[in-house]
């Protein structure tokens, strides 16, 4: 089992309280494949639009998430918040754009 997998798995077992069908299963295994798939292909085309290795990119979005993380457990550290189902940031939120039509920020 991949880390993809791995990580689907266990989102869904903090959401249900009952075991997974085997069809539920299947759905899950999918979900992972089209993960790692999404993720190979937008890795290859930021590579080849900045002009760097596949491994260079990965690396940096795997530094980013592991940021986030902990950027996130210091926030509910501080806060006296435990709960683990708060652990999962999203990595890319500090990464969208906030403009506008005109291209003026509206953050």
């Amino acid at each position: 089992m991949d880390a993809s997998e791995q990580n689907i798995r266990d989102t869904v077992d903090e959401l249900v309280d009952e075991p997974l069908t085997e069809r539920q299963e299947e759905v899950l295994e999918r979900l992972a494949a089209a993960g790692g798939t999404l993720t190979a292909g937008l890795s290859g085309a930021l590579a080849a639009q900045t002009g760097r290795s596949v491994d260079d990119v990965l690396e940096g979005a795997a530094r980013s998430v592991v940021w986030q993380q902990r950027l996130a457990n210091e926030r509910d550290d501080a806060a006296g918040d435990t709960d683990p189902a708060r652990d999962r940031e999203d990595a890319g939120g500090q990464q969208r754009d906030h403009r506008d039509e005109q291209g003026r920020d509206q953050a």
